[in-house]
């Protein structure tokens, strides 16, 4: 076997070129497919975190309707003492334009409550969060989203300074108390045309300023041991039984919709690793030109071998390491090739890589695979050549 594999290696080198664009043709649809799968287990698992991180995680309760259905503080104080809930918190959102440098910007403004960090995903890394003085007060303070603070002054520490809030037309001014880190960098600095930075504000001051005296949903966190799914859907029962209707309120789980935004980016990867795996097929043909190719320039040599001994088996192995030599050396190349291109691409986006070691040695194997059933039909034609036509081939 050992001598087999000399000369398989060895005849391989007799035509360098041919060998080389095989192996390099295998290598493209390799590197192809682990560059597509990795960039999107990237992605997937990056989004995952971001939407996470931009503090929507949980389940919220909102009016299906908002012209007719309203949420107040008696619906507040029912979500609260409902068994399974362990904190809830009334949001306020508005899209505004907001002042904070030279120049004016978009922003989401999420009015919240004091004890939005134990649902919202707000972590401070200067100052303080909104407080209960705050609510009681409508005071006019914020919170900035750390971009914001860079955006504006290029550093993350601007407590005190003034944010000037569009609000119905008018301006009005904000002081900052407190920078938070809360999530969506990696989305907002791709795609910040679509995601708009964050700015929190006490509830009571942007419901005083816009006129709105219900919250436009109420976020939850459900306990440990209860299933978030359905406790959003017995708060919605009990709601709609209060107001004697039916499909008045409706509960959201943000965290079921983001599985099913990673089911997508599934789907779409695999798509992408198909086309992949076909120009691995193509790649495949390609291997079994080559080896018919061979086959024909090598007759007379296989007749020699044959006449003095060498088995149907003996050929049919030699020819069949030929084309798992070519597959697994475009393979290993091809990977390392693709795994290099994302680890650089995840470099200069500021990602972690994420690399699937069963995905990568499945791709391998496959890779292979392809190799050694493109080489079944010229190893066994090899194999059945007569020796003495063989022979007779000049």
């Amino acid at each position: 076997m050992f001598d087999l594999m000399i000369a398989s290696v060895k005849n391989l080198s007799r035509k360098k070129f041919r060998s080389f664009l095989t192996i390099l043709a295998i290598c493209i649809s390799v590197a192809s497919f682990v560059l597509i799968s990795t960039i999107g287990n990237v992605g997937k698992d990056a989004i995952e975190t971001e939407l996470s991180g931009l503090g929507i995680d949980g389940v919220s309760i909102l009016p299906e309707n908002k012209d007719t259905a309203k949420l107040g503080d008696a619906q507040l104080q029912e979500i609260k003492s409902y068994e399974g809930v362990s904190s809830a918190v009334p949001i306020v959102m508005q899209y505004s334009s907001i002042q904070i440098g030279p120049e004016p910007t978009q922003s989401l403004i999420w009015g919240i409550d004091a004890g939005a960090k134990q649902v919202i995903s707000l972590t401070p890394i200067h100052g303080r969060l909104i407080n209960r003085f705050d609510i009681a007060t409508s005071a006019n303070v914020c919170v900035v989203d750390e971009s914001v603070a860079q955006a504006s002054y290029h550093r993350s520490n601007i407590v005190g300074k003034k944010v000037k809030l569009n609000i119905g037309g008018s301006w009005e001014s904000f002081e900052v108390v407190g920078v938070v880190s809360s999530g969506g960098n990696i989305l907002q600095g791709m795609v910040g045309n679509y995601i708009p930075s964050f700015l929190y504000v006490p509830y009571s001051s942007l419901s005083r300023l816009t006129g709105k005296a219900s919250f436009d949903r109420i976020a939850i966190k459900v306990q440990e041991d209860y299933d978030a799914d359905a406790v959003g859907d017995e708060l919605v029962a009990v709601l709609n039984q209060q107001t004697d209707t039916t499909g008045t309120y409706k509960s959201e789980n943000i965290s079921q919709q983001k599985e099913q935004l990673s089911n997508l980016l599934s789907i779409i990867t695999g798509v992408l690793s198909v086309i992949a795996g076909i120009s691995l097929v193509v790649a495949g043909l390609g291997i079994m030109t080559v080896m018919m190719s061979s086959v024909t320039e090598r007759t007379r040599e296989i007749g020699i071998k044959k006449a003095i001994g060498a088995s149907r088996r003996n050929i049919m192995i030699e020819f069949l390491i030929e084309t798992m030599t070519i597959s697994l050396l475009g393979s290993l190349i091809g990977t390392a090739v693709g795994l290099g291109v994302a680890m650089m691409g995840c470099f200069l986006v500021g990602m972690d890589l994420v690399v699937r070691p069963e995905l990568i040695l499945t791709c391998i194997g496959f890779s292979v695979g392809i190799g050694v059933v493109f080489g079944v039909y010229p190893a066994s034609k090899a194999a059945n050549l007569k020796p003495v036509e063989a022979l007779r081939n000049e």
